[in-house]
């Protein structure tokens, strides 16, 4: 009998409900933790402390506790800048207190004409300034490093034709989205084929799960470990085969491509019970190879017969060129 695991049959049920429907609601490990020193991985699913009831708080009131917080927060960090100087110890609170300051302003904006043009104000100041160092050759190889991991980055974006041109040269220029997961350039807009969704679904589900910190921490294997005590080990705890070898994989990338697919085919085959043919939409994609088997069986046992294996090999035939097509860029 399995082992019990909260928090693997979670994710398991989250993870089959996306392959399968493409819908599985909220992430469930989104507040997993690491409690040292055993590393037992737990989730913090408190529910928060009850208040006691009380007036409503002004909304002058709520702005003026929120900047004293913020300002209170930056004094705090600043002791420590001439002391233990870096530029990262420097960036950290400021992107802190400018989210904080961020959110602030985006809800005086949905109230407020003024609010919502300072707030348009600064958003194209910050697009602009980062605009510009991709035109720096100093810092153009650290915009690069980033826009190339990314799938989306901020710009001051201007309907004229001619800045539209301007701005795809200046993606072109950092490569945005040349080492991202997924294979953006040339990407249709949709997935009208069965093989495609299902295997982008596959992809970016995988990925989800891949880069949750604490989970990958927990299930990657030990240096110097061997590797079948290691997911024996982890399989007598309840995680499931997949979920292990996945936080084994390395990045995704055009050479690891193949291996994250396999993982993603482990992961759909316990989805459907062992039987992916059972879903209607992926059984279509391997009636064709059953319909030759049975069209070139010699007896009439197989062309009376199910030709399940040949439905499956056909079903991953096809998934594994729709997910290559689709992630695993260069390194």
């Amino acid at each position: 009998m399995k082992p019990s695991n909260i928090e693997a049959d979670r994710l398991a049920t989250w993870t089959f409900t996306q392959l399968i429907n493409g819908t599985g609601g909220e992430y469930p490990l989104l507040n997993v933790r690491i409690f040292c020193p055993d590393g037992t991985l737990k989730m913090d699913t408190s529910p928060p402390e009850k208040t006691p009831r009380s007036n409503p708080i002004p909304e002058p009131i709520k702005i003026q506790r929120e900047l004293e917080a913020i300002s209170e927060q930056l004094r705090g960090h600043a002791d420590f800048v001439p002391r233990y100087f870096s530029y990262s110890i420097c960036a950290d609170p400021l992107a802190n207190a400018i989210d904080r300051l961020t959110r602030l302003l985006a809800d005086l904006a949905a109230k407020d004409a003024t609010a919502l043009h300072r707030l348009f104000g600064t958003a194209l100041v910050s697009v602009i300034e980062l605009g510009k160092l991709s035109f720096n050759e100093d810092s153009l190889r650290l915009v690069q490093a980033e826009a190339r991991k990314q799938s989306l980055w901020p710009v001051p974006y201007s309907p004229h034709p001619r800045r539209k041109r301007e701005l795809d040269k200046t993606m072109q220029k950092i490569g945005l989205g040349e080492h991202n997961f997924q294979k953006l350039r040339g990407a249709r807009d949709t997935d009208k084929s069965p093989a495609g969704k299902f295997a982008r679904r596959m992809g970016s589900t995988l990925w989800k799960i891949y880069n949750s910190p604490g989970l990958k921490f927990y299930l990657r294997q030990p240096a110097g470990t061997n590797p079948k005590l290691h997911e024996n080990e982890l399989q007598s705890q309840g995680w499931h085969l997949w979920m292990i070898h996945l936080c084994q994989l390395p990045e995704l990338t055009k050479d690891s491509a193949l291996a994250w697919f396999n993982v993603g085919w482990e992961a759909l085959k316990e989805a459907t019970g062992g039987n992916v043919a059972s879903v209607p939409e992926l059984a279509k994609l391997g009636k064709s190879n059953a319909e030759y088997a049975r069209r070139k069986a010699t007896t009439e046992r197989g062309k009376r017969g199910k030709q399940i294996s040949r439905i499956e090999s056909q079903i991953k035939k096809l998934l594994e060129k729709a997910f290559l097509k689709r992630f695993g860029n260069p390194a």
